[in-house]
């Protein structure tokens, strides 16, 4: 991702706290506090996925990956640079960005494939990767890392 991403994504990020605040600072009736509590929620749920692209941003280099033959040394470089688990998307868009095949308009794809390999198929049995409420990390990661998606609760640790 360029700097110009960067700038955009800080600035959603700046936005969607804004309409929160504007959200929690507004007078309601009960009705009305049950919607605003269900958009104060999808809008909690876009800024941590605004503040993770951020975060992936500012490890990884535009060639961090270009040299990685395999996509799973690509996907565990990834993983060894954020030191976090990921989503999927985040995960694949953070190893696009850095390089990965770069040009090649299958690499999305390429990497997608070796994730569900990896995770269901005959790589599996390597322990490489594992996938927990919706992350992808590293086998020998505590489960403790991998946060629960539908609440964004869970502890992490580095």
């Amino acid at each position: 991702m360029t700097l110009d991403t960067k700038v955009l994504l800080s600035r959603q990020k700046s936005l969607l706290l804004s309409r929160l605040v504007t959200l929690a600072c507004s007078g309601r009736t009960e009705t009305e506090a049950s919607r605003c509590q269900k958009e104060a929620n999808e809008i909690v749920k876009e800024f941590i996925l605004a503040d993770r692209a951020l975060a992936s941003i500012a490890v990884l280099k535009a060639t961090e990956f270009c040299n990685s033959e395999r996509p799973i040394d690509a996907i565990l470089a990834y993983l060894d640079k954020a030191a976090a688990p990921a989503s999927e998307e985040e995960l694949v868009d953070g190893i696009i960005s850095g390089g990965f095949r770069l040009g090649d308009p299958k690499a999305r794809l390429i990497i997608i494939k070796s994730i569900a390999n990896h995770l269901y198929g005959t790589g599996a049995r390597k322990n490489l990767i594992k996938s927990i409420n919706g992350f992808i990390g590293k086998w020998d990661w505590e489960d403790a890392m991998f946060c629960d998606k539908k609440t964004h609760r869970g502890k992490r640790s580095a």
